[in-house]
């Protein structure tokens, strides 16, 4: 054979292998290059997504309990793995990533971390602490309130009966004060009204076997207190529907409604009689402010749970894995850094609330505890899920004796002298000791009686971080007003 016949077509040969070369060297930079960026942009908006999934579960919760709504259940689908765009080659469609969901099901304190609410020098209504207990008010008197009043206090005897009615609306006593640059003109007035009518027969009377009667209306009427704002929203409201004999009412409710006159520390109030009726009462009218006793402390009261949670594990292929966690409230955001370990981000605060509020500092909490549904899955993969959450119940109670067998006592509106919150970890877990102890960082950033102690191994065995919060002695300040609230939600996961 020739040569020239065995060389024919090996140009077309070795071009065809180059094309291919330069086809395979172009696939494998984009799989090497492209084919991760696109993964990775997936798994970002995947955790982005659940970023905002766990954030709406942790608002639709928070407004369930704000509203009081227990037995109302909430659904967020979750879907668990990333979702790249179409390829027509799989080869050039990067690996989904998967997640897992799942809820906490273990409530043994020996073996999980725990979460435990202390108040010390506890008592169950908010008052002040401070002397006088009563101040008494005089005639064309002004008061600075050195505090919030607890109650005001209007005594009186009526001189009226159900037989007539008192013409007019007459004045039975008039308050004014002020507050931050607003004032109130306060009158207390007496309304009559028809209670009921009936017909009366006169004795009756027989002459020459006649017999005759004399039939008579009688009316009988009801007096009410009422209270009229004249200065400022002429609104009114009834103190007393029916005035029946000596009188002693707390009409500090009735002065919250009306704008601009809420009492707070340093206001004025003054008790006027100008233009009062003198025909109302025998004995004149008495007002009297009570700041309250300082109540019976019932000591230490507190509550123990476990940091149940809702947690979603990322397997990501290309980008940091990360993990979300939903615990007491509050949504928490893991991932790995560097070295260090984990990185704690809160995407949202838990609902512990260390404020001021006119002169006094407010301890406000609410105790979310999480527990599994008797049908839902303890975790769930690939695909998609859906969170169904519902408040089981609602209390306002901590006990002498966490474990159940104290006095249990309503702490929803009461005062303490030491409110302390405290994080144990059993293994001590240094990132849970410091996602709780940045989380009680930033509830202390604008008080100054309030900080955080830890203690990591191996100082302390185990690892604990407390948040502690007391009132300051030398600041002339009330006690420590608190408002707990425990909130059990139920979680189910559903595919």
């Amino acid at each position: 054979m020739s040569v020239d016949k065995r060389d024919s077509a090996l140009s077309e040969v070795i071009g065809m292998i180059l094309i291919i070369a330069i086809l395979v060297a172009a696939m494998s930079v984009y799989v090497t290059y492209m084919v991760p960026e696109k993964g990775k942009a997936a798994e970002i908006r995947h955790m982005n997504d659940v970023r905002g999934s766990f954030l709406e579960l942790s608002y639709l919760i928070h407004s369930l309990w704000v509203n009081g709504q227990t037995g109302v259940p909430v659904a967020i689908p979750i879907r668990l793995h990333s979702v790249s765009e179409p390829s027509a080659l799989p080869l050039f469609a990067p690996i989904s990533s998967q997640g897992v969901l799942s809820i906490t099901n273990t409530f043994d304190p020996m073996v999980m971390d725990t979460f435990t609410i202390t108040l010390r020098g506890f008592s169950e209504e908010r008052v002040s602490a401070f002397p006088p207990t009563v101040l008494s008010m005089g005639l064309n008197e002004t008061m600075s309130l050195r505090s919030a009043p607890y109650k005001i206090i209007v005594d009186f005897i009526p001189s009226f009966t159900p037989d007539k009615p008192i013409s007019g609306l007459p004045t039975l006593a008039k308050l004014r004060g002020g507050t931050r640059g607003s004032t109130f003109s306060l009158d207390l007035m007496v309304r009559s009204s028809v209670a009921e009518t009936t017909l009366d027969w006169n004795p009756v009377t027989i002459e020459d076997y006649n017999v005759t009667a004399d039939l008579t209306k009688v009316t009988k009427y009801k007096h009410s207190l009422i209270a009229v704002e004249n200065s400022r929203s002429n609104l009114e409201y009834v103190v007393i529907d029916e005035i029946t004999g000596p009188t002693s009412v707390d009409i500090k409710p009735v002065i919250d409604l009306f704008p601009g006159a809420r009492l707070v520390k340093n206001s004025s109030l003054e008790f006027d009689m100008t233009g009062v009726s003198e025909d109302l009462t025998q004995r004149g009218v008495n007002v009297t402010v009570s700041y309250g006793a300082p109540g019976v402390s019932l000591g230490e009261v507190s509550a123990t749970s476990s940091l149940s949670d809702l947690t979603f594990t990322a397997g990501n292929y290309y980008w940091v894995d990360q993990v979300f966690r939903y615990q007491k409230g509050a949504v928490f955001l893991l991932q790995d850094y560097l070295d260090s370990g984990l990185n704690t981000t809160p995407l949202s605060d838990a609902p512990i609330r260390v404020m001021e509020v006119d002169g006094s500092l407010v301890v406000a909490v609410a105790d979310i505890n999480v527990f599994s549904g008797p049908t839902s899955r303890l975790s769930s993969s690939g695909g998609s899920a859906q969170v169904i959450s519902e408040i089981s119940q609602i209390v306002h109670h901590l006990c002498t004796e966490p474990d159940g067998s104290g006095i249990c006592y309503d702490a929803s509106d009461g005062t303490a002298s030491v409110v302390e919150f405290k994080v144990i970890s059993h293994d001590n877990d240094e990132n849970t000791l410091r996602r709780w102890s940045n989380m009680f960082s930033r509830v202390c950033t604008m008080v100054d009686t309030c900080w955080v102690a830890s203690c990591l191994a191996p100082d302390c065995d185990p690892g604990q971080t407390t948040l502690i919060v007391e009132y300051d002695l030398d600041a002339d300040q009330d006690r420590l007003s608190v408002q707990y609230t425990k909130v059990d939600v139920n979680m189910e996961i559903r595919p």
